[in-house]
Parts: C-alpha cells; sequence; structure tokens
C-alpha cells in the first residue's frame, strides 16, 4: 500500500518539475532524464519506509509517472508551467 500511495503522491512533485523544464525550453531528452532519475528516488525513498519496490516498476509508478510528466494535458505539470511564469 506504501508505494501506490507514494507513487501518486510523489510524482506530482517530479510533474511539477517537468513542467517548469518544458517552460525553460529543455527538451525530450531533458524530461527522459528527469522521469528516469524520479522514479530511481521514488523506489530508493519507497524501500527505505518499507513499501515494495517492485509496486513503482507498475502503473502506480512508472506508468503513472511516464504520463503525468509527459503530457501537455497533465494538470500538474501545468502548474509547473505557470509556476515559471509567475516567479520574478
Amino acid at each position: 500500500m506504501y508505494g501506490v500511495e507514494l507513487g501518486g503522491s510523489l510524482k506530482n512533485i517530479y510533474a511539477i518539475i517537468a513542467g517548469l523544464t518544458a517552460q525553460l525550453g529543455m527538451g525530450y531528452n531533458t524530461n527522459s532524464m528527469l522521469v528516469t532519475r524520479s522514479l530511481t528516488k521514488m523506489v530508493r525513498f519507497g524501500r527505505e519506509i518499507g513499501a515494495d519496490p517492485m509496486t513503482f516498476l507498475g502503473l502506480a509508478g512508472v506508468g503513472d509517472l511516464v504520463v503525468t510528466c509527459s503530457t501537455p494535458l497533465s494538470r500538474i505539470t501545468e502548474l509547473g508551467r505557470l509556476w515559471e511564469l509567475a516567479s520574478p
């Protein structure tokens, strides 16, 4: 259960960062690196608090992370794009 809850929560943090990087003009390679590193961090953090690391390799982890960080329709990623625009 920890893995599913963490996967859903942590991917939002990384999706905001994906939106920021997109707004800054960084491309698909940066997004790919971000998703890969994010998944690694999610697995390590989950393992530390007792989650099954394999949970993150399914839809609750990598599936949700990839779609949320990669689609322009994601509200969370859009938040990152707008956040960068609002900063001084």
